[in-house]
C-alpha cells in the first residue's frame, strides 16, 4: 500500500513537472504520455486534443510502443472508436477484454500485440472537454488505474487549457503586431505618396506659371531683339555714311568740331556697335532663362517623354548659375562634366529634373558648410568641384548618372540615415528633409531605379542614379 502511494506521489510530481515546462503543447503533453507509460506500466499511452469546430479529437503526443502522431489514430471523430465515445460521454473507461471489445478498431491487431487492457479518460476543464488522455496494457488493469488517471486527468486538463489560450494570446499578439507593422508601413507609403503629390502640383503649378510667364517674356524679348538686330545694321549704315562725310568734308567748319568734341562723337561711334550688341546678348541670355525654367518645370505627369538626361542637367545647371559663381567670400565653384553618349531616356523629365536639382543644391551646400573657416586663398588653391559623370551600364540595360563634390562628405551614421523621411543635418529653416527621401521616391519607385550614395569623412560625397532604358 505505501509502495503503491510512493508510485502516485512520484507519477503525479512527474505529471506537475512536465505541465509546468516552458515548452509546446505537444513536448508538454509527449512528457505526460511518457509518463503515464513508466509509472502505470502502459504498452503505450497517448492523448488527444479536441479541435472543437471540427469537433474532432487530433493526436498530440504518444510515448511507449508508438511514439509516432500522424497514423490512422491522427484523428478521430467525437462518437468514433473507443476514444470518441469516451470524448462523446464524458466518462471514463477501463477494459480487460480488449479481444471483444466492439469499439475497438482492429482487434486483430491487438491479439497480434499482446494488449489486454485499454483505460481511458476524458479532459474537462469546468465542464468542457479539451481531449482525451488513453492507455494501452498488456496486462490487467484495476479500478486504481481510473483513479490515478482522475488524480492527473484535470491537472493535465488544466495545463492543455492554459497552453492553448497562451497560443491563442501569442498568435493573437502576433497578428496585432503585423498589422501594426502593416498600418505603419502603410502610413508611411501614404505620406511619402502625398509629399509626391504635393511636389508633382507644385512643380504643375510652376511649369504652368513659368509657361505663362514664358510667353508674356519670350514675345517682348523677341519684338526686342528682332529690332536690335535692324538697329545694329541700320545703325552700321549711319556709322559708315557719317565716316563717309568726314572723309569727303575734312573740314565741316567750327561748330560741328565743338559739338563732335562735347559728345565725344569718336568714342560714340566706337561704343554704340558694342551696346547693341551687347543688348542682343542680354535678350539672348533672357530667352535662353526662359527656355530653361520652361524645361526644368516641365510636369510630365500622365506618360513618359523621351528625353535628353544631359539637356535637364545642364538646364539645372543655368538655374543654380547664381549658387555657383563666385561671391566675395569663395571662388566660383568648378563644375566638371563628363558626359558619354547615351541614349535618351524614357521618363518623366520634370520629376527627374526636381532630382537632378535637389542633388545638385545638396553637393552645393555641402562644400558651402566645406569652407566654413577658410580663408579665400585657401579655397582658391584646393578649389570646390562638383563633377558630374554620364555613362552606360556595363549591362548596357541602364544609364547611370554621377554626381560627386569634394565637401567634407559623411560619417557612416549620416549616410544610413540621408534617405530617410524628415531626417536632415541641416540648421531650422535650411532644410525639411524631404528632398532627397522624395528624390529616392522618383527614381525608384516611379522609374524603377535606384539612388545610392557612397560617402566617408573627408572624401566627399558622391550620389549615383540608375534609370533602365526602355528597349521597346
Amino acid at each position: 500500500m505505501l509502495q503503491e502511494e510512493t508510485r502516485r506521489i512520484e507519477f503525479r510530481a512527474d505529471i506537475d513537472s512536465a505541465l509546468t515546462q516552458l515548452d509546446t503543447l505537444p513536448e508538454i503533453l509527449k512528457r505526460c504520455t511518457a509518463a503515464v507509460v513508466e509509472h502505470l506500466d502502459a504498452a503505450f499511452a497517448r492523448i488527444w486534443t479536441l479541435n472543437a469546430k471540427e469537433n474532432v479529437l487530433e493526436l498530440q503526443a504518444s510515448s511507449g510502443l508508438y511514439t509516432h502522431i500522424n497514423g490512422s489514430h491522427s484523428r478521430i471523430p467525437v462518437s468514433k472508436f473507443k476514444i470518441g465515445w469516451i470524448a462523446q460521454t464524458c466518462q471514463p473507461h477501463l477494459t480487460n477484454d480488449v479481444y471483444n471489445d466492439e469499439r475497438i478498431s482492429d482487434r486483430d491487431w491487438a491479439r497480434r500485440e499482446g494488449m489486454i487492457s485499454f483505460a481511458g479518460y476524458p479532459l474537462i476543464v469546468e465542464g468542457q472537454l479539451v481531449g482525451v488522455i488513453a492507455l494501452f496494457a498488456r496486462h490487467a488493469l484495476n479500478d486504481s488505474v481510473l483513479k490515478v488517471l482522475e488524480l492527473v486527468s484535470h491537472e493535465i486538463a488544466l495545463g492543455i487549457k492554459r497552453k492553448q489560450v497562451e497560443e491563442a494570446l501569442q498568435k493573437s499578439e502576433m497578428q496585432l503586431r503585423q498589422k501594426a507593422q502593416h498600418l505603419e508601413e502603410t502610413l508611411h507609403q501614404l505620406q511619402q505618396t502625398q509629399l509626391q503629390m504635393i511636389q508633382s502640383e507644385k512643380m504643375s503649378a510652376l511649369g504652368n506659371l513659368v509657361a505663362g510667364v514664358a510667353h508674356e517674356i519670350n514675345n517682348p524679348v523677341g519684338f526686342i531683339s528682332g529690332n536690335i538686330s535692324e538697329a545694329m545694321a541700320t545703325v552700321g549704315d549711319l556709322i559708315n555714311h557719317l565716316r563717309l562725310y568726314q572723309e569727303k568734308f575734312d573740314n565741316p567748319g567750327e561748330e560741328i568740331e565743338k559739338d563732335a568734341l562735347d559728345i565725344d562723337l569718336e568714342y560714340l561711334l566706337e561704343d554704340l556697335p558694342k551696346m547693341l550688341s551687347s543688348m542682343k546678348v542680354g535678350c539672348d541670355r533672357i530667352r535662353n532663362i526662359s527656355t530653361s525654367l520652361r524645361t526644368f518645370s516641365r510636369a510630365d505627369r500622365t506618360s513618359k517623354v523621351s528625353a535628353n538626361l544631359h539637356e535637364g542637367l545642364d538646364t539645372t545647371l543655368m538655374i543654380l548659375q547664381y549658387r555657383l559663381k563666385a561671391k566675395e567670400t569663395r571662388p566660383a565653384i568648378q563644375v566638371i562634366k563628363e558626359y558619354a553618349e547615351i541614349p535618351s531616356v524614357k521618363c518623366y523629365f520634370g520629376q527627374l529634373n526636381q532630382v537632378f536639382m535637389n542633388i545638385i543644391s545638396n553637393a552645393i551646400d555641402a562644400l558651402e558648410e566645406s569652407n566654413q573657416g577658410r580663408s579665400y586663398a585657401a579655397i582658391e588653391k584646393h578649389p570646390n568641384m562638383i563633377s558630374i559623370k554620364t555613362e552606360i551600364a556595363e549591362d548596357r540595360q541602364s544609364v547611370l548618372i554621377k554626381i560627386k563634390d569634394n565637401g567634407l562628405g559623411m560619417t557612416k551614421e549620416v549616410k544610413s540615415r540621408i534617405f530617410d523621411h524628415l531626417f536632415t543635418t541641416k540648421a531650422v529653416g535650411k532644410g525639411t528633409g524631404l528632398g532627397l527621401s522624395i528624390s529616392r521616391q522618383i527614381v525608384q519607385e516611379t522609374h524603377g531605379g535606384s539612388l545610392t550614395c557612397s560617402s566617408a569623412l573627408g572624401e566627399g560625397a558622391e550620389f549615383a542614379i540608375m534609370l533602365p532604358l526602355d528597349r521597346s
